[in-house]
């Protein structure tokens, strides 16, 4: 399906369109581990019936929506694309937006080794490709996301041991990560070359670890075997690894490049990434409570773990990516369980956080609640696979004596659907100009072409660049637009090295 004079998404392109008001329905498919999560919640029987809620019981126009790669590919070089037909057809007759993944936690099992498959790169490649070729210019294609958070996969999967291949430890995690970006590399360079029309989304866990213990370590418990201090420091910057492979940004100069060659990641992969380096077009962040975790150890001396009790919040976590990567972003998803009181609260408090963030200049350009109705068993990963209902839905679902899941709205949908009525009004414009962030300035122009006029400044900073932003972060912004300011940061333990200090030029990242 062509579309005639058609062009690559530019750079400021999701920041005049209207405010993005999404819902999506939870899709991860594992076939290795009979996992579906369209066949337990009944999806694949009232998915007509599930748009409809969307478009018109919430009048919700943008629609996060997994692809069943299994379903689709059954067998390497045969393809089926009924399933997709169907829904983007009727996806567009209601006027529905689509931000589609095209890999939801799950790969076919003709990939035995899942993930971990040294064909897994070139078979997604592939798709993304075949893909790209049938849908060109559907009119209910908005946006493609080639893989749901990589940086969640790469855990369960290769660190952890819960998902296929159930790899255990950072060697073999090393190698899903690997098999991660260069799957996402070349997935989004066969997109560009058959659907340069459609924009490039990558939508990962939005995670933020702290600690009020930095110098417990191996010196005050013979159970640890680094600081605390150090551990969060590794996974503040692991939290943007794979992303920061897929833009080639992972070069010897890269904080985490000793940490992965010292277990494992072998560095011809990295040169590979610094040689192919790709573009996307919108950051998206999954944000839940528990994505922001508090690292302390129990009086035994042991590591522990626990949700933040004090979270940083959405407005100040979400700020480390437009920082970090200058893209405008979305939350594509958020929710909270339990009773209706808890969901409306979480919901004042995140679209309190994206008013805030577009008020002060940074560019979120949409906001999910995911999913459209409850998933199920995905309070234990989706492992036990008890048919638990877990309640996080605008819709709940309700067994019936004949065993259907019946949609019921709950106290979420109408304060929902008011808000998307609101449209923008309801989270403010983007202000272009506000806490030393210009976006005329630092997104629609290089800014490597602009002539200081004044002196250069060096500004000597308490608080590091990359993690959340503070006064001395908004004043160098705010210089930097007429002036050279380099931003020094203190003296830190770089993971195991000696202390260094780090420098950034807060315009010319």
């Amino acid at each position: 399906m062509e579309q005639t004079g058609s062009r690559p998404p530019q750079p400021g392109d999701a920041l005049s369109q209207p405010f993005r008001w999404a819902v999506g329905v939870e899709g991860s498919i594992i076939p290795h581990l009979k996992i579906d999560q369209y066949r337990w919640t009944q999806h694949d029987r009232f998915w007509r019936q599930d748009f409809e809620i969307a478009a018109l019981s919430l009048n919700c126009r943008w629609l996060r929506y997994s692809v069943p790669w299994s379903t689709v590919q059954p067998q390497p070089g045969t393809w089926d694309w009924s399933w997709c037909d169907d829904r983007f057809e009727a996806a567009a007759a209601l006027s529905i937006r689509l931000i589609v993944d095209l890999v939801h936690f799950g790969v076919p099992t003709w990939l035995p080794d899942a993930f971990g498959d040294l064909l897994f790169p070139d078979a997604l490649e592939n798709f993304a490709r075949e893909f790209g070729r049938r849908y060109r210019g559907h009119p209910a294609l908005a946006s493609i996301c080639p893989i749901n958070e990589p940086l969640t996969t790469a855990f369960f999967a290769g660190d952890a041991g819960l998902w296929p291949p159930h790899g255990i430890g950072l060697q073999n995690y090393m190698v899903i990560v690997s098999r991660l970006g260069q799957a996402l590399s070349r997935a989004i360079k066969a997109l560009r070359e058959t659907m340069s029309e459609t924009e490039i989304i990558l939508c990962d866990s939005l995670e933020v670890a702290k600690t009020d213990e930095p110098d417990s370590s191996e010196k005050t418990s013979l159970h640890l075997t680094e600081s605390l201090g150090a551990d969060v420091a590794r996974r503040m910057e692991r939290r943007h690894l794979v992303m920061d492979l897929v833009l080639g940004r992972v070069d010897a100069r890269h904080p985490l490049h000793p940490w992965l060659l010292q277990h494992g990641f072998p560095i011809f992969d990295l040169n590979w990434f610094v040689r192919h380096p790709q573009r996307i077009d919108v950051v998206g962040l999954d944000y839940y409570y528990h994505t922001e975790v508090e690292l302390f150890t129990s009086p035994e001396g042991y590591y522990r773990q626990r949700p933040a009790r004090k979270p940083y919040g959405l407005y100040l976590a979400a700020q480390a990516y437009w920082h970090r990567y200058r893209l405008p972003f979305m939350v594509t998803e958020t929710s909270a369980a339990g009773a209706d009181s808890a969901k409306l609260a979480w919901l004042q408090k995140c679209v309190k956080d994206v008013r805030r963030l577009r008020a002060d200049g940074f560019p979120c350009i949409g906001f999910t609640w995911w999913p459209l109705f409850d998933h199920i068993d995905w309070d234990g990963a989706m492992l036990h696979q008890t048919a638990h209902i877990h309640p996080v839905g605008i819709y709940s679902l309700r067994r019936t004596e004949r065993g259907e899941l019946v949609r019921e709205p709950t106290a979420l949908a109408d304060r929902y659907r008011a808000i998307i009525e609101q449209g923008d009004a309801a989270v403010g414009p983007v202000v272009t100009r506000r806490a030393g962030i210009n976006i005329e300035k630092r997104v629609l122009k290089n800014q490597l072409q602009r002539r200081p006029t004044q002196r250069p400044l060096v500004i000597y900073s308490p608080v590091l660049w990359d993690v959340f932003r503070g006064r001395p972060h908004h004043l160098a912004q705010e210089l930097a637009t007429d002036r050279r300011v380099l931003f020094v940061e203190p003296l830190v333990p770089r993971y195991g090295a000696d202390a260094e200090a780090r420098s950034t030029f807060p315009m010319e990242e």
